[in-house]
């Protein structure tokens, strides 16, 4: 229900290297679905603490 990669391998990568990686592929136009992403980033940013 919310990101997630190979092997739980998020865990091993701090939030803000997610964060800019998400910021990254969204500005390349990576994201297929960009409202769809961010609803699925935000339980990763609440669980690290960062409240929109």
């Amino acid at each position: 229900s919310h990101f997630r990669m190979i092997g739980g391998a998020e865990g091993a990568r701090s939030i803000v290297h997610l964060a800019e990686l998400f910021v990254l592929a969204d500005r390349a136009g990576l994201l297929a679905d960009p409202e769809l992403a961010a609803e699925r980033m935000k339980p990763v940013l609440a669980l690290a603490g960062i409240r929109p």
